[in-house]
């Protein structure tokens, strides 16, 4: 199976050794959950975005911490290319910056929530189950960390899960879009140190219970297998791999 990831951001330069880049996170998460994965990274925060001459089974857009309601022309190309992949339906799977850019490039809002920030882990609750998938959980833990929010669902699209923090946390389109405001590819120790570069802009109340909810299992393994499974619909080497 191909996947092409595209990086919208640049890990810290003291955490770089430690974690990698967020493309890296997804390349070592994925291996993990299946074998005989090929990846190719591009820099999309630098224009860099798969052609139309390059063939993948799936796309992933990755986090960032700019703000996809942005002009930037960088975030403008970007949206352009969701747009174009969703009319080809091809399978392309958003994680935070990626599923509110993706959902604002399909006709939804994103904006900075007025309930701050979601930090740590989040619980949500499934609403619908995707067509690729056979069975869900009622609910799902996820590593957050993100203040901007999608406010409303995109024509065409589902809301698969939610909370009452995070109405829209997580959309698909069809059998070809699938979106979630959570990092499946995170660590604890990389979510908490986020928390910590975090914490000069919280109370002492939000950051508390931020720290406390570090210490849960969450269902990171369950997320990217719903994106593996998605992308295996793609192409026949994909369901040979």
């Amino acid at each position: 199976m191909k996947i092409a990831i595209l990086n919208c951001d640049e890990v810290d330069s003291d955490l770089v050794k430690k974690y990698g880049e967020y493309g890296d996170m997804f390349v070592t998460t994925l291996s993990a959950r299946k074998e005989g994965l090929k990846f190719t990274q591009f820099d999309a925060l630098h224009r860099q975005l798969p052609d139309d001459k390059e063939d993948f089974d799936g796309y992933i857009i990755t986090g960032s911490r700019h703000n996809s309601y942005d002009n930037d022309p960088w975030i403008v190309e970007l949206m352009q290319w969701v747009r174009e992949a969703d009319n080809l339906e091809k399978h392309v799977a958003g994680i935070c910056f990626g599923h509110q850019l993706i959902a604002r490039a399909l006709g939804a809002e994103v904006k900075k929530s007025e309930k701050g920030w979601g930090l740590g882990s989040t619980t949500v609750q499934v609403q619908h189950r995707p067509d690729w998938l056979n069975k869900v959980p009622a609910q799902l833990k996820l590593w957050v960390s993100h203040q901007d929010q999608v406010q409303n669902c995109p024509p065409n699209c589902q809301v698969i899960a939610s909370s009452d923090f995070c109405p829209v946390f997580m959309l698909a389109k069809q059998s070809h879009i699938f979106t979630v405001q959570g990092h499946p590819e995170f660590v604890e120790s990389y979510t908490e140190v986020l928390l910590e570069k975090r914490q000069p802009f919280l109370t002492a109340a939000q950051y508390n219970k931020a720290k406390q909810s570090l210490n849960t299992e969450v269902d990171s393994s369950v997320v990217l297998d719903w994106i593996l499974a998605m992308f295996a619909q793609s192409a026949p080497n994909a369901r040979q791999n």
